[in-house]
């Protein structure tokens, strides 16, 4: 039998509108933090990847006492929207920075990975991203890791309608996730 699989690279709460909405969307895997109380769903959670902040190698916060006050005064670059769990000691901190110092947290939210690194690696911006997301970079001395926290990971999880039954292709896609 012929399986086809669609990437879509949406916002969880979008992705939640197609999984209602659409017939040819089984399940989705997304931050599930920020899913709120969605009672016709079934949230099997994956895995918390850690999140590390990445600057550029040659960046000038290299040559500075690396601390969470000096990384919030670059511009900050996403690759995932930022969890309220997350976001609060983040504005903790932030508050600390003078306004003249300051930049919107985050200065830049996008979907794309790619893109992201991209920002990170030509600009001076700091990235937040799963520290998994940016390995080879990491090993290519690309990319530098200032932090890792261990308050500052993602929560991600299989998302499916829990009066939709998933198809056993369905099934079998998400035994490969979890393994």
């Amino acid at each position: 039998k012929l399986v086809r699989i669609e990437l879509r690279i949406r916002g969880a709460e979008e992705l939640v509108s197609l999984l209602n909405s659409d017939d040819r969307v089984d399940f989705f895997i997304a931050e599930i933090s920020m899913l709120g109380n969605h009672r016709n769903l079934v949230i099997t959670p994956l895995g918390k990847p850690a999140v590390a902040l990445l600057v550029r190698a040659g960046h000038p916060i290299l040559s500075e006492r690396i601390d969470l006050e000096t990384i919030f005064r670059y511009p900050l670059v996403v690759s995932h929207p930022i969890p309220a769990r997350l976001m609060n000691p983040i504005l903790a901190i932030w508050k600390n920075i003078p306004e003249s110092e300051r930049n919107p947290i985050p200065a830049i939210e996008c979907s794309s990975v790619s893109i992201a690194k991209r920002l990170i690696r030509e600009t001076d911006m700091v990235g937040a991203m799963p520290l998994s997301s940016a390995t080879s970079e990491i090993e290519r001395g690309e990319l530098m890791p200032l932090s890792a926290e261990p308050w500052m990971h993602l929560n991600y999880g299989i998302v499916y309608l829990k009066d939709k039954p998933l198809n056993q292709n369905a099934k079998a896609f998400i035994k490969v996730l979890k393994d």
